[in-house]
């Protein structure tokens, strides 16, 4: 569950009278306990550009930055932001006491705390290969490659000029943070429209680009990194009114665009590792603005936000208020009364409060961590001795921090790394423990980087591991389809085909249980052909029962066999761990009971339970459970009891699901309609919301009701319905039409006079003779004739 600001931070007054969450004060004070840096270099786009262009000089489609209301919320005039306020690197400068980075191209401005080099339509892939490939488009024709230039040309300034390095040029770079906003997403969108150039073309292209501009940075001296991921590219307005309506993901977004986006920043933090191993003696943090963004719109309500995709500042009316030839700040634009409700300003470009937010959900969820940008004592050394701290803590709060601070331990040794291992698998169980399912999830996108550093097979382990321990969490079958998407994604992206494939089945399974029969269907389908090729046995096993219980779901009976037969075959050739074996006889017995051969089903539903039982797994109930209920279907119901009683039951089955099937068979025994009703009243958990034995159940009601009825008409040749239906307390009508069922299906003989409201019966028809004797005869004549 994502955790609101407002229960952590202070709620201020909006000017318009209404409460919005403000969270400048907590990121203060979370700054303040980091690095006292006393300089920022900002890098990138407009969502960090704080006014290195304006209207004349901007992107193309936002041409009224410099014009009301651009930074009304906040400065009370344009500044030249793309937003109503302040960006994410105003909040940072603020937290850090110093004031906000002046634009580059501001010769006048006190640049004494650093400087803002960021470009409102800056690519990072160069200018020129836009125009080798005619994708200008008249967009801003800087790249990261000018924005490198700009800051070797102040570096100059100071007196920076490759081999002479003045006091001047160490003091401008000496605790000094250089915040690397996102960029990239302009290189993804200008190349959009009528181009051959692949979107993997851009990719490599844009992400080399960006990892040589950091490679300059350190050359050149730089020692505390911060670089933005890009955020989800599809939940801006702008893509959400061009994109199919089809085209929509978990958040309402568009989810090719987010996939894209989300694969870009994967790659980009493997070569974000590259650079620390080649670079040790530097810092550099992945801030994760993606998650941060996808957690404020998943819990939109919960920050105050009532607009998801709606701009604030547009035109044109409609679901999203956005034409591109009337964008915000011409003339026939309009902005809404209350910023902080909109999470789009101006259809690209988000408001302040979401920048506000996305700065202090990026440090709650740890999305990225500020706090690694600090001197070598904020971290814990990877040492056992750190490991038992966290242990004698006295809260799970204070072990969960002491963990943290261990995984930011930079040193790459085997030895730290085993001690990583270690704390990521005691974090793991903390964070389980404490029902955060949030952070573990973003605690998997947080050691990205680290896996590259341990053998393939232990990452398995732990990428297992957490999505396990989400699972153990309740109410999280939807983050946990998000957590196995992302995974896949990353797999994808890192070739680590056999933990996508075991993700990837993982996954099926939470969508059938979703109830997203198509979707999972349709991964299995191409799941199932390539585990094939690779003849993986063990997990074509899984795979083959996953599609049995899927193909089961939907009714579709033939299938659900043939998969069945499938997983048999494969078990048969390799050696199946008895929890495995014990699935197989249990979906066996599930299949067999839907066929109503009870008998057998009985047989694998025992073989099943000796399994479970064996290994204590909790499935040995319902696999008891089953069997009880194949008793109770063949007319055995005397049998439960001592079932129940048996040794081998004893009372670690007793229980809620044993009590539900002792009253079934109470009743089935009694043949007592009113106490089967009772059972299903008293334990529907066990009974109606089991979908097997709720699929049983209707055929044990009916033949329950049968012989109940037969009961009562036996004395009678004529009876009212009226008086069958009080003495077994139910609706005329109701008994009225299973009567005319039974009669038809000749249960009894009999038929109702519905005019006197009666049923009459009739005695046991005897069979008439001259048939069968007339059958007899016709071989004889035919015989006779032939003779003749």
């Amino acid at each position: 569950m994502i955790v609101s600001p407002c229960e952590t931070c202070p709620r201020l007054q909006s000017s318009s009278g209404t409460q919005t969450p403000t969270v400048s004060l907590y990121w203060a004070i979370k700054m303040k306990m980091m690095r006292p840096f006393k300089k920022v270099y900002a890098f990138g786009d407009s969502y960090t550009d704080t006014g290195n262009t304006y209207s004349s000089t901007g992107p193309s489609s936002f041409t009224h930055v410099s014009n009301p209301p651009y930074g009304t919320t906040f400065f009370h005039h344009p500044t030249n932001r793309y937003s109503d306020g302040r960006l994410m690197i105003d909040f940072v400068a603020q937290a850090l006491s110093i004031p906000f980075l002046p634009p580059y191209r501001n010769p006048k401005s006190d640049k004494s705390y650093g400087v803002n080099f960021a470009v409102a339509g800056s690519t990072a892939i160069i200018h020129s290969f836009f125009v080798k490939n005619n994708l200008t488009l008249n967009i801003t024709p800087q790249s990261l490659q000018t924005q490198l230039i700009w800051f070797n040309k102040f570096l100059e300034s100071k007196g920076c000029n490759g081999s002479t390095t003045s006091q001047e040029c160490t003091a401008a770079l000496n605790d000094a943070l250089f915040w690397v906003g996102e960029i990239g997403a302009n290189d993804y969108a200008y190349s959009s429209f009528g181009t051959s150039v692949s979107r993997t073309t851009i990719r490599k292209l844009a992400i080399y680009s960006v990892t040589s501009f950091l490679q300059a940075l350190l050359n050149k001296g730089a020692k505390y990194i911060l670089v933005q991921g890009l955020p989800p590219t599809g939940c801006l307005t702008l893509s959400m009114a061009l994109a199919p309506t089809d085209d929509r993901d978990d958040m309402g977004c568009v989810g090719s665009l987010n996939k894209l986006s989300y694969l870009h920043n994967t790659i980009l933090q493997a070569k974000l590792n590259d650079l620390r191993k080649k670079f040790p003696q530097a810092v550099i943090v992945y801030a994760d603005f993606w998650n941060a963004y996808a957690n404020i719109v998943k819990g939109a309500k919960n920050y105050g936000f009532r607009e998801l995709f709606k701009v604030c500042c547009g035109s044109g009316g409609g679901t999203y208020n956005f034409d591109a030839l009337g964008t915000c700040g011409s003339p026939v634009s309009t902005a809404c009364t209350n910023p902080s409700r909109y999470i789009n300003w101006d259809g690209v470009h988000l408001t302040e409060a979401m920048y506000e937010l996305n700065s202090y959900e990026s440090y709650r969820s740890r999305t990225y961590n500020l706090q690694a940008v600090t001197m070598s004592s904020s971290y814990l050394p990877a040492t056992t001795d750190s490991l038992v701290q966290a242990t004698e803590t006295k809260t799970p709060s204070e072990a969960i921090s002491i963990l943290y601070r261990i995984l930011d331990n930079p040193s790459s040794s085997s030895e730290a790394l085993r001690i990583k291992e270690q704390a990521i698998s005691n974090l793991s169980d903390l964070l389980r423990q404490e029902n955060r399912a949030e952070e573990l999830k973003n605690l998997l996108t947080q050691l990205l980087p680290f896996f590259s550093l341990i053998p393939k097979a232990k990452t398995a382990k732990i990428v297992r591991g957490i999505v396990d321990a989400v699972a153990k969490i309740p109410d999280t079958s939807d983050l946990q389809i998000a957590l196995c998407k992302e995974i896949v994604l990353w797999t994808r992206a890192e070739k680590r085909t056999f933990l996508r494939q075991r993700i990837e089945a993982r996954l099926a399974a939470l969508l059938m249980e979703n109830k997203e029969y198509s979707e999972a269907l349709n991964l299995l389908s191409g799941l199932i052909k390539e585990v094939r090729r690779l003849d993986d046995k063990l997990l074509l096993v899984d795979i083959d029962l996953l599609e049995s219980k899927l193909h089961f779901s939907l009714r579709n009976l033939p299938k659900a066999k043939a998969a069945l037969t499938a997983a048999r075959t494969a078990a048969n050739a390799i050696y199946v761990p008895p929890a495995q074996q014990g699935i197989i006889d249990l979906q066996s017995g599930i299949l067999h009971a839907e066929e109503k051969d009870y008998k057998t089903a009985y047989s694998y539903f025992y073989e099943a339970f000796e399994a479970f039982n064996a290994l204590e797994d909790p499935q040995a109930i319902y696999s008891l459970k089953y069997m009880l209920l194949c008793k109770i279907m063949v007319s055995q119901a005397d049998d439960v009891a001592g079932i129940i009683s048996s040794p081998k039951v004893g009372l670690q089955y007793q229980g809620p699901e044993l009590d539900a099937m002792k009253a079934i068979a109470d009743a089935h025994s009694k043949r007592s309609l009113k106490l089967f009703e009772t059972a299903l009243r008293n334990y529907k958990a066990q009974l109606e919301e089991d979908p097997i034995v709720h699929r049983h159940l209707s055929s044990l009601y009916d033949t329950l009701l049968e012989q109940n009825l037969c009961r009562l008409i036996e004395p009678f040749s004529r009876v009212e319905i009226a008086h069958i239906a009080e003495l077994i307390e139910l609706p005329a009508d109701h008994v009225e039409k299973k009567l005319s069922q039974m009669i038809l299906d000749k249960k009894f003989a009999g038929t109702l006079d519905q005019g006197a409201g009666c049923l009459v019966i009739f005695d046991d028809p005897k069979t008439d003779a001259i048939y069968p004797a007339t059958f007899l005869m016709i071989p004889k004549q035919m015989l006779y004739i032939q003779l003749r």
